[in-house]
């Protein structure tokens, strides 16, 4: 029986995942690969070497990278280099600084959802409800602030500031 040949998003996870972490069949395929063109073994180089330089915040080997993707020859490594270069401020304090937004991005996905469950289903009063009930182990930092925005609305000055945050949450929310 002949092994079936890989899709490019097969190829692409190989290239991506940690080479420790393969099975022998994965790596068998991934030798394969990278024997096939020396381009391929290049590229498999510089996405290890950056997934290497993300994992364990290496800051001081970006440059070095960047200029290695350009020179590479491979399109797409070049322009993803180009892009993380228009943006190395942001890039190189992501990779050296321990803070990330990562609660804030998990809160607005949270929301998102419930909004998209509860489209035309249901008044203001269940959409909050179900945006106030969390679990204990995840804190209160949206319950504190969907408390201060339903309080707020229910004065006609501040209503007008807070509208476009709180339209965010669901269609029907005026009070």
């Amino acid at each position: 029986v002949t092994p079936k040949p890989l899709s490019a998003s097969q190829a692409a996870w190989l290239f991506v995942r940690d080479a420790t972490k393969l099975e022998t069949d994965e790596q068998q395929m991934l030798t394969k690969l990278t024997q096939s063109h020396p381009l391929l073994t290049n590229a498999y180089t510089l996405v290890q070497s950056f997934n290497t330089m993300v994992r364990s915040q290496g800051h001081l080997q970006l440059v070095d990278w960047i200029e290695s993707a350009l020179a590479s020859g491979l399109a797409q490594l070049a322009s993803f280099a180009a892009g993380l270069q228009q943006d190395f401020d942001e890039v190189y304090n992501a990779l050296c600084m321990v803070w990330n937004s990562g609660c804030t991005e998990g809160n607005v996905n949270r929301l998102k959802f419930i909004k998209r469950q509860m489209y035309g289903r249901a008044n203001f009063d269940l959409l909050r409800k179900r945006v106030l009930y969390r679990s204990p182990k995840f804190g209160g930092f949206m319950v504190g602030l969907m408390g201060i925005i339903t309080a707020c609305c229910y004065t006609p000055t501040v209503i007008n500031r807070f509208m476009p945050l709180v339209s965010t949450l669901g269609n029907r929310v005026w009070i």
